[in-house]
């Protein structure tokens, strides 16, 4: 991986690492009001997900070496993933639509590092 991958990686896994630790003691604290007790915890793991996942996990752990400067953009889109599997295993509630967002940030940051790299790449051939 490249330093541009590298950077995107570490800075989207600290910003979930936070995300998850304040919402996570945000559920824990006392519902001051009955719409606080909508999003509350609850495990309910979807089998047919978090095998989906491990799956994806080791295709593209093994692939790392072949997609060489898109690897980035697969462990980021992947790491959203298992964002969004983390809130829809541990919350219910409006609680879960946090994990959608951290999906959509994924994608969008993919999106931008795979421009990035074309855009290095064509740069080069000339």
């Amino acid at each position: 991986m490249n330093l541009a991958n590298k950077g995107a990686v570490w800075v989207l896994i600290i910003f979930a690492f936070f995300t998850i630790i304040f919402t996570f003691v945000e559920l824990n604290q006392p519902y001051e009001t009955p719409e606080d007790a909508q999003s509350r915890f609850e495990i309910h793991i979807p089998p047919l997900y978090t095998f989906l996942m491990i799956g994806a996990t080791y295709i593209v752990h093994k692939w790392n070496k072949k997609l060489h400067l898109f690897a980035g953009p697969c462990f980021i889109l992947l790491g959203g993933f298992w964002y969004l599997w983390i809130f829809r295993t541990f919350t219910t509630g409006w609680v879960m639509m946090q994990g959608l967002v951290g999906l959509f940030i994924s994608i969008i940051t993919c999106f931008i590092l795979v421009i990035f790299h074309l855009f290095t790449i064509r740069k080069r051939t000339r």
